[in-house]
């Protein structure tokens, strides 16, 4: 047996070295239309942190990875920010890709409720069903720093429906000896489907609000409430249970697909709620009647267990009643089969060779494909093996990642199928070190970056760095790794309780025996056909035309893009069509732009730009899950939406006033609260006179603002106007839209610092690189606050990627 098994070994690693076997045209062919018909981009945003508050900016890296297309048709990325409860998109802006990477930021105004977020991103290229093919997504949450003269609460006070109806207590409550009076009661708007919106004046503390059946027969049903009282407004959102969703859902997945008679075989099992939260459980296994093991599942929701399965017996789990399920309950295990192999890995995560057991009740001719569904794959023919026998396959064929070993029959059909992860050694080490551990507040702190492959080589890479206060970090926060590697293939994961994602190996194989469960994707390959690999990669791409006095034009006309960058001549076609390009639309920031006619009579002229991305962003935000969540609770509260203070923060003892270099006002970003002496406003998003602003400011003779007007129904009209002074404004002849940013924005500037010395995030830097000997150094200001500091690398290689921490205390 031994000497077989080196023979053998040495035949596969022969197999492995040349990939691609000139006796196999056929498999190489189908491999070639599977992967070009499941051709894909991986698209990865490093952000600072995952922790917010109000009128702070999400810093961002965007890097695009094993591009299937062009990587230049990729040259424009869309970032916007959609409430997790109601799809609300609440902020974006488009960002110039340049090399497959691009970096910017976006401010938070200060309006934006306290909740969970999605930021969401994609660039422009398409594939054949409309949607973009390379897309990133990363949970954020929004905390309050605004100190509130009230508080308020939803509680579900039922469990069922009673009567029709499942009541939820909304509470509010006066802080600092604050009473409510007849003239001034909070108002509590709520609404749990867009047939059910209502609003109450709280003449007590307390509200009931009935939620009348028929809305939890929807799918994850949300209560979302808003309270308003004086200036202030407070969100809350609840979940409520589903209408006969009680319960658990359990499913079973056997290694390599299926339960063999006879044959030991490994089955992982999976628990959620009916809100497809993973939850911890434990369960009773039985053979008919009799009880055989007691299982569980982790804090994720996962487990295993043995079995060798009787033909004659049915198997089931049984799960207890309480806390989410009325009874108890069984759920069937899958049937075992007759006659089949079983195949077996003890370890799915590997370096360079795979250890496999595939064995059966006596030997029979079977195929051993290992591949990663693309063009990297081996092909032998051997029997399986009784008694559990065992063989180690070299990978020195494979690269990087996840692979699938497919075992086929003697006329190439499946029989069982196993997805394992190679080389996972063969990661890149990233030193981030700084010269002391502790800093005084104001210091000047050096972090040195030293970077090497898995044999101890100097490495050169591009990555960026953000230092961040640990509490602004959740444990679902994305590394580049985990992105990359296990959710471009597997989905949306569960996040891994101690933090590390892909580097947390146990964590590594629950995830590769359930969710990267396979039964069969062979299937698939082999009936992939030549007319399935067509791909159109169509593109989002910006578009405007020019009418005169609303009719088509019949010659063409120069049209000017006035940005604070400068001004870009565009040039028509005849008919008055605009091919607008990324480069004549950069400003910087993604600050606003005019696009207006040159010429005396510009006032004849109606300028227009068709924006693609705007539906794509709301198909895309009305796509969203809410996060995996281990915890299901019953009442939702404004002070879990509060950051606690500033921790460990010290008051400066001298604060210098400085104009602000965006608007020359000590006020801030957006000038001098109220409006002026005529009346006249504008609000944080520019709108002058805006009759609906919550925030307004005095506008400034000469500024370009916005101008609204209402149509019917839903409709309305945005017109750029320069504001000329009391009531009067100038009517710009054309469009006013926001700009494309650079990338080429930079954190550490003087003016950061003194707008917010309590920064959570001190210090962001995107486009480093390491030299020849793979170090890097930058050099910062700490901030005022004082605690424990994350430093964060994320970046890439020509064929790896970067992902490294270090820490830092500041007192």
């Amino acid at each position: 047996m031994h000497k077989i098994l080196l023979v053998f070994a040495l035949f596969l690693s022969n197999l492995a070295v040349r990939s691609q076997s000139n006796d196999n045209t056929l498999l190489e062919e189908k491999f070639q239309f599977f992967s070009k018909k499941h051709s894909s981009s991986t698209l990865f945003l490093h952000i600072d942190k995952s922790v917010y508050t109000n009128n702070e900016k999400i810093w961002f890296a965007a890097y695009l990875i094993d591009t299937a297309q062009n990587q230049a048709s990729h040259n424009l990325l869309s970032v916007f920010l959609a409430g997790e409860n109601n799809r609300k998109i609440e902020l974006d802006g488009k960002f110039k890709i340049e090399y497959g990477v691009s970096s910017g930021s976006l401010r938070l105004p200060d309006t934006i409720p306290p909740g969970s977020y999605r930021l969401l991103s994609y660039t422009n290229v398409l594939d054949n069903s409309g949607s973009p093919v390379a897309q990133f997504s990363a949970p954020i949450e929004i905390k309050s720093i605004t100190q509130q003269s009230f508080s308020s609460q939803l509680t579900l006070l039922d469990s069922i429906p009673l009567n029709g109806i499942l009541r939820v207590k909304t509470s509010v409550q006066g802080k600092d000896g604050l009473v409510f009076n007849k003239k001034n009661y909070p108002v509590v708007s709520y609404s749990a489907s867009k047939d059910y919106m209502r609003s109450a004046i709280l003449k007590s503390n307390d509200l009931i609000i009935e939620v009348p059946v028929e809305v939890l027969k929807q799918s994850k049903p949300t209560l979302l409430a808003k309270v308003s009282f004086g200036n202030q407004v407070q969100h809350l959102s609840i979940g409520l249970p589903e209408i006969e969703k009680k319960r658990i859902d359990i499913k079973f997945f056997p290694e390599g697909g299926n339960l063999s008679n006879g044959l030991p075989g490994h089955v992982a099992w999976e628990a959620k709620t009916a809100h497809g939260s993973p939850i911890a459980v434990t369960g009773l296994l039985f053979k008919g009647g009799e009880i055989i093991d007691t299982v569980e599942t982790n804090s994720y929701g996962m487990g295993s267990f043995q079995l060798t399965p009787d033909a004659e017996s049915v198997y089931s789990l049984k799960i207890r009643s309480g806390g989410f399920l009325l009874k108890d309950t069984v759920f069937a295990l899958p049937i075992s089969r007759l006659k089949d192999v079983q195949l077996h890995l003890p370890e799915a995560v590997v370096n360079d060779t795979l250890a496999v057991q595939i064995y059966s009740h006596q030997g029979r001719p079977v195929q051993i494909i290992i591949h990663n569904y693309n063009k990297d794959y081996a092909i032998f023919g051997t029997p399986s093996l009784p008694n559990l026998g065992k063989m180690r396959l070299p990978l020195e064929g494979l690269a990087k990642g996840l692979s699938t070993i497919t075992i086929l029959d003697e006329e190439g059909r499946p029989l069982a199928e196993r997805l394992f992860f190679a080389h996972y050694d063969k990661s890149i080490s990233t030193l981030v070190y700084t010269e002391k551990a502790t800093y005084g507040r104001n210091d000047t702190v050096k972090v040195k970056i030293k970077m090497a492959d898995h044999l101890e080589k100097p490495i050169q890479g591009m990555f960026s760095v953000a230092v961040v206060q640990e509490s602004r970090i959740r444990v679902n926060f994305s590394d580049i790794e985990t992105a990359v590697y296990l959710n471009h293939n597997l989905g949306k994961l569960p996040p891994d309780p101690l933090g590390k994602g892909f580097r947390n190996k146990d964590y590594l194989e629950n995830m590769l025996l359930i969710k990267g469960w396979r039964r069969y994707t062979w299937q698939d390959l082999m009936s992939t056909k030549a007319e399935d690999t067509i791909q159109l990669h169509q593109t989002l791409e910006l578009k405007g035309h020019v009418k005169m006095r609303n009719k088509a034009l019949k010659e063409p006309v120069k049209v000017l893009a006035t940005s604070t960058d400068g001004i870009v001549i565009i040039e028509s076609n005849n008919d008055g069509s605009l091919n607008l390009h990324a480069d004549q639309l950069l400003a910087r920031n993604g600050s606003r732009i005019s696009l207006m006619v040159n010429g005396t009579n510009e006032q004849r002229y109606q300028v227009y730009v068709d924006d693609p991305f705007i539906p794509m962003n709301n198909r895309l935000a009305q796509q969203l899950e809410s996060s995996y969540t281990n915890t299901v609770t019953d009442h939702s509260s404004t002070s879990v939406q509060e950051l606690k203070g500033l921790q460990h923060s010290i008051g400066l003892q001298t604060v210098n006033i400085k104009a602000s270099k965006r608007n020359g006002s000590i006020n801030g970003y957006y000038g001098e609260p109220g409006p002026n002496a005529c009346g006249d406003y504008v609000d944080e998003f520019n709108y002058l006179n805006w009759p609906y602003s919550e925030k307004r400011y005095k506008p400034e003779i000469g500024k370009l603002y916005l101008k609204r007007t209402n149509l019917e129904g839903s409709f309305f009209k945005v017109e750029g106007v320069y504001y000329t002074g009391c009531t009067t404004e100038h009517k710009v002849a054309g469009f006013v839209m926001n700009g494309i940013a650079s990338g080429k924005e930079y954190y550490d500037t003087e003016e950061e610092k003194s707008n917010n010395p309590l920064r959570s995030t001190i210090h962001w830097q995107s486009g480093l690189s390491t030299d020849a000997a793979g170090e890097a150094e930058l050099k910062f200001a700490a901030g005022a606050l004082t605690d424990n500091f994350r430093i964060v690398v994320q970046g890439i290689t020509t064929d790896n990627l970067i992902s490294g921490y270090g820490t830092v205390t500041f007192k």
